[in-house]
């Protein structure tokens, strides 16, 4: 492969890449490396002691829990990045045998991965900044104090630090998603006739929509942590269906383009075969049983065209779909499974 087949590295993958081991390795030292100066500067302020201390324990073991969380979307977006461009590029590669296309026109299509717009990228950024900062305006007790520093507590130091880090990254990876989901699916246009009859060949379309949805879907499992003392309704509500939305687009952005390219096919070869039968064969010249078109009988033109109008028009088959199903659980899971830990560490602290 090619450095234009490669496509643009951006110096995150670069520092990811130096690493021997998987990004989901670096990104998980990151997070530790994050929550363990956390935790030394709790402990090198005393802080560990307002657990055990009653009074206003409860608000400090919230915040702590808070800054754990925050760490660990510190080090979870940047290594989702890295995997959401190297699913890209993987993606492009495996549809090089269906792509009707020249080397030359490959290279470039490949090279445009990671390739943004650098004003775009940061408005899209400086948004996602902006709305991590009015967020403790917006939400929690002591909102109208967020910004005063005189009242902020250690932990609150740390979110006040953090939030900005993370609406940058979020800005950089929800950029990203859409960017790249679209860019392949324009790819679709330089694919050769499609085989309707096997649809296989096109699976690297749906793996992308089913990586970002994946990718997404775990951000929501980490943000799940920061609301375990809202009511479930509301969690589920509110949280449960923007994560829905925004899975299911995640999930369809890259395989509009092949989806009009397979409805489109389907639709030519279904009027193809109804004039056949109808009693015009030479309509079979183009379609994909021309091979026969002289030994096809009026039975076998109807099954035919039985079977292509069950051609699905979306590259999703049943354990794509599974996937996807239980990708939704992961953060109900998380949910769940933090609110059962933070009230064993409750009890353990009354």
């Amino acid at each position: 492969m090619d450095n234009a087949e490669r496509g643009r590295t951006w110096w995150i993958e670069r520092v990811y890449g130096a690493f021997p081991v998987a990004p989901a390795w670096v990104g998980t030292a990151l997070a530790a490396a994050l929550i363990t100066a956390f935790l030394a500067s709790e402990y090198a302020l005393g802080r560990h002691e307002l657990l055990a201390s009653g009074g206003d324990a409860l608000y400090g073991f919230r915040d702590l829990r808070v800054a754990v969380v925050l760490c660990l979307m510190v080090a979870y977006l940047p290594t989702a990045c890295v995997y959401l461009l190297r699913g890209a590029r993987r993606s492009l590669l495996l549809l090089r045998p269906v792509l009707d296309s020249t080397d030359a026109d490959f290279g470039a299509l490949a090279g445009e991965v990671g390739a943004y717009s650098w004003w775009r990228l940061l408005g899209v950024c400086l948004l996602g900044t902006g709305f991590m900062v009015l967020v403790p305006l917006l939400v929690g007790p002591g909102a109208e104090y967020a910004y005063e520093v005189r009242v902020w507590s250690p932990e609150v130091t740390w979110h006040r630090i953090l939030a900005p880090v993370i609406g940058w990254w979020i800005g950089r990876f929800i950029f990203s998603v859409v960017v790249e989901s679209s860019r392949l699916s324009r790819a679709s246009r330089h694919l050769a006739p499609i085989g309707l009859l096997d649809l296989r060949p096109l699976a690297p379309f749906a793996r992308q929509g089913l990586a970002n949805a994946f990718w997404l879907v775990g951000l929501f499992s980490i943000t799940a942590l920061l609301v375990l003392d809202v009511g479930f309704v509301a969690v589920v509500a509110w949280a449960g269906t923007l994560m829905l939305a925004v899975a299911i687009a995640s999930l369809v952005l890259p395989v509009r383009g092949v989806h009009q390219r397979i409805r489109e096919q389907k639709k030519a070869e279904l009027d193809r075969v109804r004039a056949a039968i109808q009693g015009d064969r030479s309509s079979l010249v183009d379609s994909g049983i021309a091979s026969q078109a002289d030994a096809v009988s009026l039975a076998d033109l109807i099954a035919y065209e039985t079977r292509i109008e069950n051609v699905r028009e979306w590259p999703f088959d049943a354990p794509t779909m599974l996937r996807f199903a239980l990708y939704l659980a992961i953060p109900l899971g998380s949910w769940l499974g933090g609110a059962f830990v933070e009230r064993l560490l409750g009890a353990a602290l009354d």
